[in-house]
């Protein structure tokens, strides 16, 4: 057996109500309309499949909500196939809004939606078929007459007794045998006399006459079904009719009339009430604000039909009882009264809402349906159905004059809510979509800002991919992005306090390979920054040298060769991309120089410690004998172990030093080969390599110092300094003085040893 679907909840259709808006400019808005009506009610039925005997009150306002919308989205597609369509102007236009209306809620209360009477239980269940219960239905199938249980009274009697006067039994089962005896039936006949009389109403309020008619006649009342009938040939539209009036139609509300007013139930009284036009009878059994607003749209409705094709002059037609008038002149009226007179039950503060919107759709009030639903403070089940809702009236394919003055902000507004709900809800990948259709001035902002919110990498990319398909302005937004994480680079002697802002800008221009130039100088700027103030750790995530992508490296490492790559555009500025290329080397040069050089002097600090032998009178042999065997061998073997790590990491930091000190002549390390006029960044270079180079001349110094090529030290250092003019330059006045004392220590260190003052051995002469 198949397991059974979970219920389709309010958050579950997201993706089906973009997919309806995609085709809003191809298909047309209503078929729009229909598609995101099918999918409320789908939602609706879902719900109501899964629901238990006893649903719970979350899931029975789920289902309210999602057939209120249902009926609402069918609603603008019928009303306004008439309101926007080709037949506005027509002469029977008046007509068919009136059908169109009075359709629309008998298809509400046949399928659950708005909660009309004819709704049956919580769940909007089918409406004849829940009134009556179905047990009940069937005996009354099963029975040969229609009063059973008084035909078994009356055949115990003796033949032809007549009833007693005042309530008695009937003595006889014709129709009219209550009536005429003034006598009744057994009361378990009239009680499902009752039932039946409610479904029939309920099939009546939902616009089913055939499904009426059939449950009289299965039931045996077939002149109640003879007597329903007479309104068949009055059901046609009113371009059906074609002008021809139909002559015995006002016998026939007036038949219904004198029906309605002899009748004793209330349901009874209030179908021929309804059928013949005396309007007040029905009103008793209208229970919700759709059961209302139905009978006043169908007295408004019968009026005008009966008054155009439903009188001849050669009819007479008895004056008592009478027809009565409307109970209001429109529609405007009418919902006037059911504001004020709170006749139907109290509802949720949602589906008054809902209310509020269809009254105003059926008034063809769009510009104050859009202000309503712009100022809409909703859950958000509904907040999804005012954002699409208000894109039917003002999509940007929509003509701009059908929403009306002033309600660019409300839609503005609406969608604005929407677009929060859908980024705290997660859906990321349908922000786009929506943004997309906010005027073009608010797109940049709204989407830049709904980026800068995203932390995960990948799902940036994919917000990019899909700004991209919705037509967003990219590039302007990717500026946007990079502007409000960070400022451009402060000057000289101006420290950001915000580093992680500037990286994420950064990090934000590597997502789109268009921008990998425009990526590499942003992060050539902040790499100067961040080696001015010695910020090794954070140029390190521009570089690449140690982080990677999982320990917050910034910069991808294919980002120079996607540069690299642009040299071949004609339209590229080859002299700009060389210079960035050649800066950003040089810096990671130095970076990896200083990484590898720092972790040489961390390791100094960690070396073994020798422990001293045990001696003395005081000496044990115990003590003796486990420095001997233990503690010796342990530290002999963490010596060694470190020397190797010491040697190993010196190697490599000298390596990087001396290619940084030994960096190509021309240009020289941080040197344009093609200048430009960039006086600041012209400055900062300059202040770098004044302070990086002689930094690396110390730092070699010192590993020099710290190894067993001291020997070296003072003849490599002090040659490679003198003899480059352009390195000697960079030292200043107490820098050199620094370095010359420096040599001067290690010199009178190498006195100490067994080579000469020049730090040659005299073996290797």
């Amino acid at each position: 057996m198949a397991e059974e679907q979970a219920p389709r909840r309010a958050g579950d259709d997201y993706e089906e109500y973009a997919a309806a808006l995609r085709e809003f400019t191809s298909k047309g808005r209503f078929a729009y309309a229909a598609a995101l009506a099918d999918l409320a009610q789908q939602r609706g039925d879902s719900i109501r499949r899964a629901a238990t005997s006893v649903p719970d009150p979350k899931s029975v306002k789920e289902r309210a909500t999602a057939m209120l919308e249902s009926s609402t989205w069918k609603l603008i597609h019928d009303l306004y196939q008439i309101h926007l369509g080709d037949g506005h102007a027509a002469e029977d236009a008046p007509m068919k809004i009136l059908k169109a209306v009075v359709n629309w809620l008998e298809h509400a209360a046949g399928h659950g939606g708005g909660g009309g009477s004819g709704g049956g239980d919580a769940f909007g269940s089918d409406a004849a078929d829940d009134a009556m219960d179905d047990a009940v239905f069937r005996n009354l199938q099963e029975e040969e007459s229609y009063w059973p249980r008084t035909l078994a009274v009356l055949e115990e009697q003796p033949p032809n007794v007549p009833a007693p006067p005042g309530g008695g039994m009937v003595s006889q089962l014709d129709p009219d045998a209550a009536f005429r005896e003034n006598a009744v039936v057994h009361e378990h006949d009239q009680e499902d006399e009752a039932r039946l009389m409610s479904s029939v109403w309920f099939a009546l309020r939902a616009g089913d006459l055939l499904r009426a008619r059939e449950l009289c006649r299965a039931s045996k009342r077939f002149w109640w079904s003879a007597s329903l009938a007479g309104c068949i040939a009055y059901c046609h539209s009113p371009g059906e009719l074609q002008g021809n009036p139909e002559p015995y139609r006002a016998l026939w509300r007036h038949a219904c009339r004198c029906l309605a007013r002899e009748a004793h139930d209330h349901c009874e009284q209030a179908i021929y009430g309804l059928l013949g036009g005396m309007w007040h009878a029905a009103r008793g059994v209208c229970i919700t604000w759709e059961d209302h607003l139905w009978l006043y749209s169908k007295a408004l409705y019968e009026t005008h039909l009966h008054a155009n094709y439903g009188t001849t002059e050669d009819v007479i037609v008895p004056a008592d009882p009478p027809a009565e008038e409307p109970p209001f002149a429109d529609f405007a009226a009418a919902f006037t009264h059911l504001r004020a007179s709170r006749l139907y039950e109290a509802h949720d503060e949602s589906r008054d809402e809902f209310h509020e919107l269809q009254a105003m759709l059926v008034t063809n009030d769009v510009r104050g349906a859009v202000l309503a639903l712009g100022g809409c403070k909703a859950p958000p089940s509904v907040l999804k159905f005012a954002a699409h809702a208000v894109l039917f009236f003002c999509h940007p394919a929509a003509p701009a004059t059908e929403c009306g003055g002033g309600t660019g902000s409300a839609y503005r507004s609406v969608l604005r809510a929407y677009l929060r709900h859908l980024n705290e809800t997660r859906h990321y990948a349908l922000f786009a979509l929506y943004t997309s259709l906010l005027p073009k001035t608010k797109q940049v902002r709204t989407y830049s800002q709904f980026l800068l919110g995203l932390e995960d990498r990948q799902l940036r990319q994919q917000c990019l991919i899909s700004g991209e398909h919705a037509g967003l302005p990219m590039d302007d937004i990717r500026s946007a992005v990079v502007s409000d994480v960070a400022p451009p680079p402060p000057p000289p002697g101006e420290l950001p306090d915000a580093d992680e802002d500037a990286l994420r800008a950064v990090e934000w221009l590597c997502l789109d390979q268009e921008s990998a130039l425009r990526a590499l100088l942003q992060a050539n700027a902040l790499l100067r920054t961040f080696l001015e103030r010695d910020k090794l750790a954070l140029a390190d995530r521009l570089t690449g040298v140690e982080a990677t992508m999982s320990t917050g490296l910034v910069l991808p490492a294919e980002t120079p060769a996607l540069v690299r790559a642009r040299a071949a555009d004609p339209s590229a500025d080859a002299a700009a991309l060389e210079d960035a290329l050649a800066e950003f080397n040089a810096l990671k040069a130095y970076v990896r120089a200083s990484l590898h050089y720092a972790h040489w002097r961390e390791l100094q600090a960690l070396r073994p410690v020798a422990l001293e032998a045990p001696a003395g009178e005081g000496a044990r042999y115990s003590e003796t004998l486990v420095y001997e065997r233990t503690l010796r061998p342990q530290y002999e073997t963490a010596e060694r172990e470190w020397r190797e790590r010491a040697t190993a990491f010196a190697e490599e930091a000298e390596r990087d030093l001396l290619a940084l000190l030994q960096w190509p002549v021309q240009p020289g390390w941080l040197v344009d080969e093609y200048p430009y006029t960039d006086e600041e960044r012209a400055g900062q270079l300059e202040r770098l390599r004044r302070k990086c180079l002689p930094d690396a001349v110390f730092m070699l110094h010192e590993l020099y110092a710290g190894t067993s090529r001291s020997q070296r030290a003072l003849c490599d250092v002090a040659s490679m300094v003198a003899g480059d003019e352009r390195l000697l330059s960079l030292f200043g006045r107490e820098r050199l003085r620094a370095l010359l004392r420096a040599l001067r220590t290690t010199s009178l260190g190498v006195l100490d040893t067994h080579a000469d003052p020049l730090g040659i051995d005299p073996l290797c002469r």
